[in-house]
């Protein structure tokens, strides 16, 4: 009982972690960007997408999961919901989950940027503007065209044909000798004099 208790509020951590990512980057950039021009002489660059999680460095991204850890522990001991000494220890725990959440953010998002396109085609079917089998024949001819395009051997690359060896009209110079250091060291001490 206790050992499920402990890996389905674990689960419900990383989850909420995901979650709050999500979020983030969907109405977190817009308040951080908000945030940030009201507290810098400088605002933030248009080019620059970042919120309280989304784009940040472990430190802040440390900081927002033990903000909602206190919150939440605080809110739960309001309730009664918590002994003291449990909320301490569910803080402890609850910290390091919501990283692991914020890490997995991201995967999330990318999920939940796919949706779009399937509910596009749900509401085609609904309003009738499309059928099933349209549909299916669509998806079909695209995922050929895709297989065919694997199959397809690559064009030959077009190299210049190889000519000729260049030809030497004229052995290289031969290097001129090094000169003796012993009389250079002589020719070199007899100046300095």
């Amino acid at each position: 009982m206790m050992l499920s208790r402990l890996l389905s509020g674990l689960a419900v951590g990383v989850i909420e972690g995901a979650l709050l990512y999500v979020i983030d980057a969907r109405i977190g950039v817009r308040v951080y960007r908000w945030w940030y021009d009201l507290t810098h002489r400088d605002p933030l660059p248009s080019d620059v997408e970042r919120g309280f999680i989304l784009n940040r460095k472990a430190n802040a991204r440390f900081s927002v999961a033990t903000v909602v850890a206190l919150v939440q522990n605080w809110i739960a001991l309001e309730m009664g919901w918590l002994d003291p000494f449990l909320a301490m220890l569910t803080v402890a725990i609850e910290v390091p989950v919501l990283m692991g959440g914020f890490y997995l953010g991201p995967g999330l998002r990318n999920l939940w940027r796919r949706k779009d396109p399937l509910l596009d085609v749900v509401d085609q079917l609904e309003s009738g503007e499309t059928s099933i089998g349209a549909e299916m024949k669509r998806v079909t001819g695209r995922m050929t065209e895709a297989l065919r395009r694997e199959e397809r051997p690559p064009a030959p690359s077009v190299e210049a044909a190889p000519g000729p060896p260049p030809v030497a009209d004229a052995p290289p110079p031969a290097p001129e000798p090094e000169p003796d250091p012993v009389e250079a060291m002589r020719r070199f001490t007899k100046r300095q004099q």
